[in-house]
C-alpha cells in the first residue's frame, strides 16, 4: 500500500518501480489517509509507504494505527521535513525507513529490496518455529498415546501415575468416583475414504461428544480403534454418551459404529481391568447388529451358567447324516448355533466347538473306508468374527450337510460312475470359470484329488485337464463357427483370460488357429468321428 498526498510522487513510483519484480503485490495508491486506513483493515499487509502530510489523518498517526492492526509491518515514511523531531517520532514508532523527498525511486527500490529480504528471513524463521512446534506436538502426542496404550493393557503402580502424567502433560483427575474404558469400532467402511482418515474422523467425533458430558482420556490403539477412558459418571451417563457418539457418527459420517463399554474400576492404575471388559464385550459383537452399544455388565448379568453339551449335537448330526436325513441335519446345526448364542459364548469358544464337531463327523465317516475323501473339510470351516461370518457359517453348514450326505450315499452305492457323472456335470457348468481346478472340483465332490483322478480316468478315459480342455475347445469351435466374436472374446467366454494361450491350446487341439477356423467356418464341418476336415475346394489337407 502506498499513501501520499503528492499525486505526482505516486504516479512516479507507479511508473518507475517494478513492485511485482521485487516480490510485492500492490493493493493500491491512496491520497487520503482515512480511506487507506479503511482499506488496510480489510487486507493482509506486509509493508506500507506513506507520506507525512496526509489530508484528514497525519502520516505518523496513520502509521501508529497501521501498527495496531498489523504488528510486524514495515512502514516506510516519505517526508520533506528533515527535522530531528520527525525522525525521533519515526524511531519511537519503530518505522522501518525514513526517506526525504523529492522521491528518489532508486533509493525506494533499494529500501523495498532490503525490506523484502528481511520479510523473507522473518517468514522462514517463523516457518521453522512452527515446524519445530508441530514436531514437538506430534512427538508429545505419540508419547502420550503410547503411554495410554500401555496403561490399558497392564497395571501401573499408582504412585507413578501422577509423576508420569505430569511429565507427559496429561491433565486428568487421578481421584474420581470411578474409571470406565469404552471402545469404539467402525462397523462399515467408506470405499472412497482412506482408513486412517476414517478412523481419525471417528476418533474426533467420539472425543468431542464425550467431553461434553465427562472428563475423558482419548486415544487410538494400534488397530485404529478409538479408546475412551471416562472419569466419573454413572452407567446411565456412559450409555447416554455412547448413544450420542454412534448417532452423531451415523449422521455426520454416514457410517455406523458399535460402542463397547467395560466395567467400572475405582483406581485409574487398574483401568486395564475395564479395558479387558471392553475387549470381552467386543468378542460378543457378532451377536449384535451393527450400530449397537455392548455393555459388558449386561452380558455378564444375562449370561447363563455354561452347561452346553456338544456331544448331544454330535450324536444327532452323525445319526442324521448316516440316515441321509438332510432336513434333520440342518435343523440340528441351527439349533446348536442358537443354543451357543443363548449362552453368550464368545466367537472363539463357538469356533472351537464347531471345529470339534466337524472333526468328529469326519473321523466317524472315515470308517466307511474312504479316509481321504473328507480330510479337507476340517480345514475349511469358516471362523466367526462378526454377524456376517455367523451367517456364512450357517450357509457353510448347509453345504456341509449336503456334501457329507452325498458322500455317504456315494460310498454306499460304491458307484464310481455316479461320481464321474457328477464331475462331468460340474465341468460342463463351470468350464468358463478361469478359477476352475481339480482341487475345487474335489472339494465339491468331497473326495481326495488322487482318488478322484483314478476314478475319473477309469470312467472317461481322460484326465481332468484333458476333459476340461476338450469341453472348452468344443465350446470355442461353436462360438467361432456361429458368431463374429473376436478371438480374445471367445477365449474369455470359454475360461481362458489369456487369448495367446488360448490360441496355442486351440491350434494344438484342432490343428488350426482360431482365426483360420473362423475365417474358413463356411467350409469346416464335423466328421463322424468328431474330427475336423475341409471341403474339396479348401487348400489344406485333412486333419
Amino acid at each position: 500500500m502506498i499513501v501520499d498526498d503528492d499525486e505526482d510522487s505516486l504516479q512516479q513510483m507507479h511508473r518507475e518501480i517494478d513492485f511485482a519484480g521485487l516480490g510485492f503485490q500492490s493493493i493500491g495508491f491512496f491520497t487520503d489517509g482515512w480511506k487507506a486506513l479503511t482499506t488496510a483493515g480489510e487486507e493482509r499487509l506486509d509493508a506500507v509507504i506513506t507520506g507525512v502530510d496526509l489530508p484528514g489523518l497525519a502520516g505518523m498517526e496513520f502509521a501508529r494505527r497501521i501498527y495496531e492492526n498489523h504488528p510486524g509491518i514495515k512502514v516506510i515514511i516519505l517526508t520533506e521535513n528533515s527535522e530531528f523531531s520527525y525522525a525521533r517520532e519515526a524511531v519511537s514508532l519503530k518505522v522501518y525507513e525514513y526517506i526525504l523527498k523529492p522521491v528518489d525511486t532508486d533509493e525506494i527500490y533499494k529500501v523495498l529490496k532490503k525490506c523484502k529480504d528481511e520479510l523473507d528471513r522473518e517468514r522462514e524463521t517463523q516457518d521453522n518455529i512452527m515446524h519445530l512446534e508441530h514436531t514437538r506436538y506430534r512427538a508429545l502426542t505419540l508419547m502420550q498415546e503410547n503411554y495410554l496404550n500401555r496403561l490399558v493393557v497392564q497395571e501401573i503402580e499408582p504412585e507413578k501415575l501422577a509423576h508420569e502424567f505430569s511429565g507427559l502433560g496429561i491433565d486428568f483427575p487421578l481421584q474420581s468416583g470411578g474409571y470406565t474404558c469404552m471402545l469404539v469400532e467402525i462397523d462399515t467402511r467408506i470405499p472412497d475414504m482412506e482408513p486412517d482418515l476414517l478412523t481419525y474422523a471417528v476418533f474426533n467425533v467420539s472425543q468431542e461428544i464425550i467431553l461434553k458430558h465427562l472428563e475423558v482420556l482419548s486415544f487410538r490403539n494400534s488397530e485404529g480403534k478409538t479408546i475412551l477412558i471416562a472419569s466419573g459418571g454413572g452407567r446411565e451417563e456412559l450409555l447416554r454418551s455412547a448413544r450420542e457418539i454412534k448417532d452423531t457418527v451415523r449422521r455426520a459420517l454416514t457410517l455406523t459404529v458399535s460402542v463397547m463399554i467395560g466395567s467400572t474400576v475405582t483406581d485409574l492404575a487398574a483401568v486395564s481391568e475395564s479395558y479387558k471388559g471392553a475387549l470381552q464385550a467386543l468378542k460378543h459383537k457378532f451377536l449384535y447388529p451393527p450400530d449397537s452399544i455392548i455393555d459388558i455388565n449386561e452380558i455378564l448379568k444375562n449370561k447363563r451358567k455354561f452347561r452346553f453339551y456338544l456331544h448331544k449335537f454330535e450324536e444327532n448330526m452323525l445319526t442324521n447324516i448316516k440316515n441321509c436325513n438332510l432336513k434333520a441335519a440342518k435343523e440340528t446345526i441351527k439349533a446348536m448355533l442358537e443354543d451357543m448364542c443363548s449362552f453368550y459364548l464368545s466367537a472363539e469358544r463357538i469356533n472351537f466347538y464347531v471345529q470339534h464337531l466337524v472333526d468328529t463327523i469326519v473321523r466317524e465317516l472315515n470308517v466307511l473306508g474312504q479316509e481321504e475323501e473328507l480330510c479337507f473339510i476340517a480345514d475349511s470351516v469358516p471362523h466367526i468374527k462378526g454377524k456376517e461370518s455367523l451367517d456364512i457359517l450357517l450357509k457353510w453348514f448347509d453345504h456341509f450337510c449336503v456334501d457329507t450326505i452325498a458322500f455317504v450315499t456315494d460310498c454306499r452305492k460304491g458307484s464310481q460312475k455316479l461320481l464321474a457323472d457328477r464331475a462331468v456335470g460340474y465341468i460342463h457348468t463351470h468350464y468358463n470359470d478361469p478359477a476352475i481346478s481339480l482341487s475345487a472340483l474335489c472339494r465339491y465332490l468331497c473326495i481326495s484329488a488322487s482318488h478322484f483322478s483314478n476314478i475319473f480316468k477309469a470312467e472317461t478315459g481322460q484326465t481332468f485337464v484333458e476333459y476340461l480342455t476338450g469341453v472348452r475347445i468344443q465350446k470355442a469351435k461353436e462360438l467361432l463357427g456361429t458368431t463374429r466374436l473376436m478371438t480374445y472374446e471367445v477365449a474369455e467366454r470359454v475360461g481362458y483370460p489369456d487369448a495367446q494361450y488360448f490360441s496355442v491350446i486351440f491350434k494344438k487341439t484342432t490343428g488350426v488357429t482360431p482365426k483360420d477356423f473362423q475365417k474358413n467356418r463356411s467350409t469346416w464341418h464335423q466328421n463322424e468321428s468328431g474330427g475336423i476336415s475341409l471341403d474339396a475346394n479348401a487348400n489344406t489337407t485333412n486333419l
